[in-house]
């Protein structure tokens, strides 16, 4: 394990995962909002991480504040965004000089890499890999869902309010409590039907990014990020180069993939080995198609 420090003093935690060979890039891999980054390589030597590293990567995986073995405290969106990713970027561009750079994403730093290269962009990151990436947002999203999810949002924040977090782990929603400023951010977005912070329309700052980007998303996640309401968010990324794999559009592809199953449904391995190939593709080796 070993650590970026942010602008703001927090310590974030890299466990990093070694192929057995040389490496040919480095992949800087996120987690979701109620997870750490144990969700990434579940189960350990058999996960995501795994599959990226036995295709020639070093595996980057890295928990933001407040959650795993980061310091830091509570994380808000805007730190994570603009503070705890640009972190990471930059430990890894001097660890590691001379090897290419690729940001791989889960649902809250899947979108949240996209923003954050948005608003701090790093040259040595090549392209971005988005697994269930799409801000909560009503485009895409079954009128009926898109108000579940208001409602749930609210639900959320007045008990955030109270209690000063949701209480994830005991509710088995995931592994990391969710503390007030991220979800107080995440639902005053929901709420305008926008996204932004401390930096103006996030969704607007999308344009800014040129990378090409994979997103990833399940015809079995219908709820949190469908694969229409990830294609709505991509779309803002008009300068981008988005190349979208829709799990359960293919024969043999499972059809019932939920959202965290993306990362840690067994399954989902050869979709794993099709991510590590596009990688690949921008490390200067030859690779498949995804």
């Amino acid at each position: 394990m070993t650590t970026a420090v942010t602008t703001d003093g927090a310590r974030i935690a890299l466990d990093v995962r070694e192929p057995e060979g040389p490496a040919r890039g480095v992949v800087l891999a996120g987690h979701a909002m109620m997870c750490n980054h144990l969700t990434l390589d579940r189960p350990r030597g058999g996960g995501l991480a795994s599959a990226l590293a036995a295709a020639g990567l070093r595996v980057a995986q890295l928990d933001v504040r407040g959650h795993g073995d980061s310091t830091g405290g509570p994380a808000s969106y805007d730190d994570v965004v603009l503070r705890d990713l640009p972190a990471v970027a930059a430990y890894a561009a001097d660890a590691w000089p001379d090897l290419p750079l690729i940001a791989l994403g889960h649902s809250l730093t899947a979108h949240g890499w996209l923003v954050s290269l948005a608003l701090r962009p790093h040259p040595r990151i090549r392209a971005v890999v988005s697994l269930g990436g799409g801000a909560m947002l009503p485009a895409g999203r079954p009128l009926a869902v898109w108000w579940a999810a208001r409602g749930l949002t609210e639900v959320g924040l007045l008990w955030s309010r109270l209690a000063g977090r949701i209480p994830a782990r005991r509710l088995g929603w995931g592994t990391e409590d969710v503390h007030l400023p991220l979800w107080s951010q995440w639902a005053t977005s929901t709420r305008a039907r926008t996204w932004g912070g401390s930096e103006g329309d996030y969704r607007e700052a999308l344009a800014r990014v040129s990378l090409p980007v994979l997103s990833v998303t399940s015809l079995g996640d219908r709820f949190l990020c469908p694969p229409a309401a990830s294609r709505g968010w991509h779309a803002n990324a008009t300068s981008a180069d988005v190349t979208e794999r829709v799990v359960g559009d293919r024969p043999g592809d499972p059809v019932d993939v939920d959202h965290m199953g993306l990362v840690i449904d067994p399954r989902m391995a050869p979709v794993w080995r099709e991510i590590a190939a596009w990688i690949l593709e921008f490390t200067g080796h030859t690779a498949g198609s995804c």
